[in-house]
């Protein structure tokens, strides 16, 4: 245990200065109060994350699933954003995956009624089955979703106890409505009377930026100028702090924590040494967002059908510039883990059963729903594979983001994070319809973990042993990483294989 007194501090303390001048704090034992030995080392919070594509991974191929195994995996046209980023060796992937099914009598345990839109989603997300049974029994959402289970047990400390975004602001087809029974939401939680509730996830950037800096203190002009001359005058903000400030802060601290403050001082001494000749910029892991200004205005419906019910597409209306709000909204996932704000979050890239045109992303004069439907079956999986590699390319995004972002006393938040990204289906046998090598399938399914939160070694293709081969045992996995282990719904257990 440290020698000497401390204060308890809070976990975003910091110093103030002269001329408005702040600065932050690492983690010291003191933000962690009594109780805990100086021997155990202060941890970084640790991060949660579901993601999901709202469609499947192909027909009678698959251009996203590695053929090889272990480290240093193949990197089909669904996964190549992967390798384009950088951050394959950070992410996992993990194949061989099913949900049971029974079209007639009572729906297996953990699966769903071979109706496709949505009960398949229930066991996906909840581990618990999903649709009606024979006797008209509705089995949906009778549990809470990862993030919001996660978000119960960690998160209560932070100001949102979880985040909650869809990239795809409206269904696009029929009234074009935001929401519309279970669909376009991902999310559900457990009310303090035991009910289900619906989580509406935000689908607004400019709304979700504005929450998140609600909670920051907008600097004053005149402040800042004054701390803008002293800088260029004085150069270290060390200078600007004062030693009095310093004194005092040390005084309250143990004498572990006093060297970790001097270590700190003297690091950030160093940094200003060495950018000295940079222009100054605003920023660091904690920071305040650029205004990404008002949203894209949401378009109207992809496709009208015929006299025949056949779709008629049209390629300027079903999109609203996704890719646009799939960056703000990354940006705000990674600044809200940064700045401890949240530490469990879900990010809906699209909503299931997608009708958003995919044209303006990969060329194709069709909605994502009708890229598994339509021509041949190689090409329908073709088309796939480049349509989720839209999806994949943002979650790569945020898990470069998060590599980059130094955490707490040591490592990045990539370290103390478990990143899932989903998808609706998989490929293959199709219950519903009797067919084989279709999108309507839950079989061979396919999900991605990234982090290394909890001792988790990602960078490699694992294939799911049997008896651990529900998706929801790689929720599972990633929810222990974080520390709250035990179920969700009746799935139990993880996948050893990934750590």
């Amino acid at each position: 245990m440290s020698k000497g007194s401390q204060t308890k501090l809070h976990r975003r303390a910091f110093l103030r200065g002269a001329a408005g001048s702040v600065m932050a704090l690492p983690f010291l034992e003191a933000m962690i109060g009594p109780g805990r030995a100086a021997a155990d080392p202060p941890l970084p919070p640790k991060r949660f994350l579901v993601s999901f594509a709202g469609m499947s991974l192909g027909t009678d191929r698959d251009f996203f699933t590695p053929d090889g195994y272990g480290a240093g995996y193949d990197l089909k046209a669904g996964l190549a954003p992967l390798g384009e980023a950088g951050v394959t060796d950070a992410v996992s992937v993990v194949s061989g995956l099913r949900m049971p099914y029974q079209t007639t009598g009572d729906v297996p345990t953990a699966g769903w009624n071979g109706r496709w839109h949505p009960e398949q989603l229930v066991p996906l997300l909840t581990g618990i089955a999903g649709g009606a049974d024979d006797a008209g029994q509705d089995l949906t959402w009778r549990g809470p979703t990862a993030e919001q289970a996660v978000g119960d047990a960690i998160g209560a400390d932070t100001t949102f106890r979880t985040l909650d975004y869809r990239v795809q602001p409206a269904s696009y087809r029929g009234a074009n409505v935001t929401f519309a029974g279970s669909q376009g939401r991902i999310s559900y939680r457990r009310a303090s009377d035991g009910r289900i509730d619906p989580v509406d996830p935000v689908i607004s950037p400019r709304q979700a930026f504005d929450a998140l800096f609600a909670t920051f203190e907008r600097p004053d002009p005149e402040a800042e100028a004054r701390r803008a001359f002293e800088l260029r005058r004085r150069r270290s903000v060390l200078d600007l702090i004062g030693r009095g400030p310093r004194a005092r802060l040390l005084g309250r601290l143990g004498t572990t924590d006093q060297r970790r403050m001097e270590r700190h001082f003297d690091e950030v001494r160093d940094l200003e040494g060495r950018i000295a000749a940079i222009a100054p910029t605003v920023g660091g892991a904690c920071e305040m967002l650029g205004d990404p200004g008002e949203d894209p205005a949401i378009a109207g419906v992809s496709a009208v059908e015929d006299a025949d019910g056949n779709p008629i597409y049209d390629t300027a209306q079903g999109y609203s510039d996704e890719e646009r709000r799939a960056t703000v909204m990354t940006d705000l996932v990674r600044m809200a883990f940064a700045c401890d704000l949240t530490r469990a979050a879900s990010l809906m890239y699209t909503r299931e059963q997608c009708y958003m045109m995919a044209q303006p992303l990969i060329g194709e004069p069709y909605d994502v729903h009708a890229l598994s439907h339509h021509n041949g079956p190689a090409v329908k999986a073709e088309r796939m594979g480049r349509m989720l590699a839209w999806h994949v390319k943002h979650f790569a995004r945020l898990v470069r983001l998060l590599r980059d972002t130094p955490d707490g006393v040591g490592g990045t938040l990539l370290d103390h994070s478990a990143l899932l990204f989903l998808t609706e289906g998989g490929r293959g046998f199709d219950p519903g319809s009797g067919q084989e090598g279709v999108a309507h399938s839950a079989e061979n399914m396919t999900i991605l973990l990234a982090g290394s939160a909890g001792g988790l070694r990602p960078g490699r293709h694992v294939r799911a042993p049997e008896g651990r081969n529900h998706p929801v045992n790689v929720t599972l996995t990633a929810m222990e990483a974080v520390g709250v282990p035990g179920g969700l719904g009746d799935v139990r257990g993880r996948i050893d294989e990934l750590y």
